[in-house]
């Protein structure tokens, strides 16, 4: 097993799959950033949460490209366009540096991938982030925290096991992550984000942020976990608040 690599299974990914055709883009893109503010607002309202002012994203594409295709056993062809995107929750016109997430989509053209890439976002971040502001009732104690898990992302054939069972994964992932962080803002929202491939039934490496900073020993610890046999990629975000005593 190799320990968690502090530049990260996301930069790993962008650099790997990009053969041709890289350019770097920082810089918001208006209608990208449009976009992701309406989703992250109707997520809000439909999970109940009354943010006042109502929350704004800026999304800012970093890197755009081609890779070579990637066809699976099933013969389903991927896509070739790649975006790679950060996805920044403002205060005003400052980004809140906890709720920064960065998302990679792939596509058929570029504004495909664009697309998926802010699906991947809203996903990954806007549900368990509504769902924290919220304070639904579905979330995770964790020490002194409550925690709301997003969906699973898998990448790569699902290899069965205590993946399955959310409860149990959300569970395992948590617990390994612990202790969480505070939020640097009083009263506010912390996110964890979480990412392990595993090659061929061994960890090969991994990334986790905790409040938009690398977390290597929560990392050490959650790629210690017994992942299931087999080769993907898997990833999570959980948003989190103080709870109640």
């Amino acid at each position: 097993m190799r320990a968690a690599s502090r530049s990260g299974v996301l930069t790993v990914l962008i650099v790997a799959v990009m053969q041709a055709g890289c350019r770097a883009k920082a810089v918001p893109q208006d209608d990208l950033s449009r976009r992701a503010t309406e989703a992250l607002r109707k997520r809000c309202a439909s999970a109940g949460d009354r943010i006042e002012p109502a929350p704004s994203v800026r999304a800012v594409v970093e890197h755009e490209g081609t890779r070579d295709p990637v066809v699976e056993s099933k013969g389903t062809r991927h896509g070739d366009s790649l975006a790679a995107i950060r996805f920044e929750v403002l205060s005003g016109t400052d980004a809140i540096p906890d709720l920064t997430y960065g998302s990679v989509g792939v596509g058929t053209s570029a504004e495909d991938a664009r697309t998926n890439a802010g699906q991947d976002w809203v996903a990954l971040f806007a549900d368990p982030y509504c769902a924290a502001q919220a304070a639904a009732p579905d979330g995770v104690r964790v020490g002194g925290f409550v925690a709301y898990p997003s969906l699973l992302a898998l990448r790569g054939e699902h290899p069965g096991g205590w993946l399955k069972d959310d409860g149990a994964r959300n569970r395992r992932v948590l617990d390994a992550a612990a202790p969480l962080r505070a939020p640097r803002g009083p009263g506010g929202i912390g996110l964890l984000d979480v990412k392990v491939t595993v090659q061929d039934g061994e960890k090969t490496d991994g990334e986790c942020r905790m409040n938009g900073s690398l977390d290597v020993a929560a990392c050490e610890r959650i790629i210690s976990l017994p992942w299931p046999a087999g080769t993907y990629m898997y990833k999570q975000a959980f948003a989190y608040k103080a709870g109640a005593p």
